[in-house]
């Protein structure tokens, strides 16, 4: 279980696609509570609360794998 109110740093794999974004191109970022195919379902059914801290204190980032 994550701490209450405490930011934590998650790392995880994502599936590859084959998809080469042009220079300037913005892609939006989808976050869920959970995959029932391949996570334990939340203790009561309650969906979980995320919290995406961002800003200098607590900065967020998505890295994504250049091609040279």
């Amino acid at each position: 279980m994550l701490p209450k109110d405490t930011p934590v740093e998650m790392t995880f794999a994502l599936l590859p696609v084959g998809w080469e974004f042009k220079a300037g191109s913005r892609v939006r970022l989808a976050i869920a509570g959970g995959d029932r195919d391949h996570v334990v379902q939340v203790p009561h059914g309650r969906p979980p609360r995320l919290r995406i801290h961002h800003g200098r204190a607590h900065p967020s980032r998505l890295v994504l794998p250049v091609r040279s």
